[in-house]
């Protein structure tokens, strides 16, 4: 937004010099981006927020300087008026009354439509200072009409449109949105297609301006133009938004109507705009027609100084909280001492609380003026129970090295189909923004792996542990889940190392009856976390094809625990406290060769069934291949861990619990020990 500083001296008087004013604009919130001498006067550029669009406009701009300076804002009625006395010459003229019909087709896609229409009028070169004022502030000179359309628009912030009366079809406006077979040719010389969703004005043939966008080369005001139709409107701003993208088109125009137009600016905008056409262009106003406009709620806020005081950390005298909201336009009227009734203007669409009116005092006495304190904070402790248990599980996670991540929530189709869910699966997003975010992630391993990736490959880690909670959704289904993926250069270790990660959460949260089965349920994760039945994890090995599109060439193994079940399973678990252990403990070792196919989880059922006295612990601690193991075997290394809690055990007790576990092995599973 640019505006200069002459303009702005014709609203507020100002006696300090442009480049302090640019300063004190700055530091109330209204950015100016930067300042140029030009032609004899200043320009500002000013980066307005899109929570203020009654900044996009001189006026606006004015009635923050005069807040800031502490002038008044001038308006004078007497530009806002037809004054028809002045134009009593022109308004003499019999011109014929033009048959003026307007049809809105939706009144939530076009709230207020006004036209009056001038006749008689001589389109010509605009005057210096019109010219000029416009070419500084980066706007192109055209004709004194279309000028004046700019002019008014970058003053009040109320666009407005000129079309030629002649090339309205019928006199009819109508207010409507274009059918899939139109298209319309635009000022600018461009052909666009146009669909329902776009907002069209339209004659009784066709549409003559895409409505709060661009107008149509076919109605445009030109040389030859006698008789002219002003519109002055408000239209929807989300669906001028759509209808500039989808278009690819944008103008000073759309930019307001997509943060909002105040409506009751409109009348005013169109006034003032009649009356410097009658002014530069001649003719006179032969008629005017307006939709009726829906009654306009107007806000109230009550505001107490003593809450002032109390955001702000400052002493802020009630006159002044008063002065500062009616410089900047708020009705403020004192209910008793220290309370505020406060009436919202249309154009501050942004204020609908007190602490919107705070912000508004900071602003204009100066942010510099708030005390610089430690905000008092008061603890508060009000987690719920499952939280405590996510926190328990993040907190053992960290303790074993893993790390933690965050990884989007939304992914692309073809990623979500490759870890092997179709497509009835997906909770697929309505409006994607891009194609890497199609649906909700159904599984926290397609963001593990990708995180992987990019550590592997632009961080160059070698060894990497992380987990992730987070949602998750698949089908109609939204659950809690738990994602850990490992990648290693001893990628035979990683799948033993995922597992006893799990075994160790399960165990420090008080699960010690679970088993590992094979499962064939899944595309990457080939093994079962059984936990009273129920099917809590699922651990194993990506893809190879999934890998080599994230540019890995080892493995990545992984696991995902569905925490919904885990928590349950937790809830049900009575906490009991033993003592340390008073006396050592022996541990042995057994290395073994056995049959591909067994798995330590049958072992493991197997000898706990047998109740060995003594036996603690049973730990699998390497699986390995080689020459010297048979085909169709493997070798496990197995660690029992032997106490008792009354006293310390002798080397006999150890040998013979040790050897009903070397029976177990060999007589059930035909083990070979080495």
């Amino acid at each position: 937004m640019k505006v200069t500083y002459n303009w702005l001296k014709d609203f507020v008087e100002i006696k300090i010099p442009a480049l302090q004013l640019a300063e004190k604009l700055t530091m109330s919130g209204l950015e100016v981006t930067s300042l140029e001498s030009k032609g004899g006067d200043w320009v500002f550029e000013l980066e307005i927020t899109s929570n203020r669009p009654d900044w996009l406009s001189v006026i606006g701009i004015a009635r923050e300087v005069a807040a800031i300076t502490g002038k008044k804002l001038k308006l004078d009625a007497r530009c806002f008026i037809l004054d028809t006395r002045k134009h009593k010459r022109a308004s003499s003229i019999q011109y014929p009354v033009s048959k003026l019909e307007i049809k809105i087709e939706n009144k939530k896609d076009c709230p207020l439509y006004t036209a009056r229409v001038i006749k008689g009028l001589q389109v010509q070169s605009s005057p210096g200072w019109l010219k000029k004022r416009l070419e500084l502030i980066g706007i192109r000179s055209v004709n004194n009409v279309v000028d004046i359309t700019n002019y008014v628009l970058m003053e009040t912030g109320q666009p407005l449109h000129a079309f030629d009366l002649d090339k309205i079809k019928q006199g009819l406006i109508s207010v409507r949105r274009a059918a899939a077979s139109e298209k319309i040719t635009l000022i600018d010389g461009q052909q666009k297609a146009l669909d329902k969703d776009i907002l069209v004005i339209a004659d009784k043939e066709s549409p003559v301006a895409i409505a709060g966008i661009m107008g149509g080369m076919d109605s445009e005001v030109g040389a030859g133009t006698k008789n002219i139709l002003l519109e002055a409107a408000v239209f929807d701003p989300i669906l001028t938004r759509r209808a500039s993208r989808k278009l690819g088109l944008s103008s000073e125009s759309s930019y307001r109507f997509e943060r909002g137009i105040d409506t009751k600016n409109a009348d005013v905008a169109s006034l003032r705009a009649t009356s410097l056409i009658l002014d530069l262009a001649g003719g006179g106003c032969v008629s005017a027609k307006s939709t009726t406009r829906g009654k306009i709620k107007t806000q109230s806020i009550t505001l107490k100084t003593q809450e002032v005081n109390r955001v702000l950390g400052n002493n802020y005298k009630t006159s002044e909280i008063k002065r500062i909201l009616s410089c900047l336009g708020f009705a403020v009227k004192q209910q008793k001492a220290g309370v505020f009734n406060i009436k919202v203007p249309s154009f501050r669409i942004d204020v609908s609380q007190p602490v919107d009116l705070i912000e508004e005092v900071a602003r204009i006495s100066g942010y510099d003026k708030v005390l610089s304190r430690i905000p008092r904070v008061i603890p508060q402790m009000d987690t719920s129970e499952d939280q405590r248990k996510e926190n328990m599980i993040r907190d053992i996670l960290l303790g074993l090295g893993e790390n933690e991540v965050f990884t989007y929530s939304l992914i692309s189709r073809r990623r979500a189909n490759a870890f092997g869910y179709a497509d009835l699966e997906l909770m697929a997003v309505a409006n994607p923004l891009t194609s890497e975010q199609e649906v909700l992630r159904p599984s926290l391993l397609p963001g593990l792996s990708a995180c992987i990736g990019y550590n592997l490959n632009q961080h160059k880690q070698k060894d990497i542990q992380l987990f992730e909670i987070g949602k998750v959704f698949c089908g109609n289904r939204e659950k809690l889940s738990l994602g850990i993926a490992h990648y290693g250069s001893e990628s035979q270790q990683i799948l033993p190392h995922i597992r006893g990660t799990l075994e160790i959460l399960l165990h420090r949260v008080g699960i010690t009856e679970y088993e590992f089965i094979g499962a064939q349920d899944h595309p990457c994760l080939s093994i079962a976390l059984i936990v009273n039945k129920k099917k809590c994890a699922r651990l194993g090995r990506i893809k190879p094809d999934i890998l080599e599109r994230l540019d890995i060439k080892n493995f990545i193994f992984a696991a995902e625990l569905d925490l919904d079940i885990l928590f349950a399973e937790i809830s049900k678990i009575e906490k009991k406290y033993k003592p340390i252990p008073l006396y050592p403990e022996a541990v042995r070792d057994i290395s073994a060769i056995l049959k591909l196919g067994v798995t330590f989880g049958e072992i493991t059922k197997k000898i706990k069934a047998e109740q060995i006295p003594y036996l603690v612990g049973l730990e699998l601690i390497d699986i390995y291949s080689g020459e010297q193991i048979p085909a169709g075997h493997q070798g496990l290394t197995l660690s029992c861990t032997y106490r008792c809690d009354e006293r310390t055990l002798t080397g006999e007790e150890v040998d013979s619990a040790h050897q009903r576990v070397l029976d177990i092995l060999k007589n059930e599973f035909s083990a070979q020990q080495r």
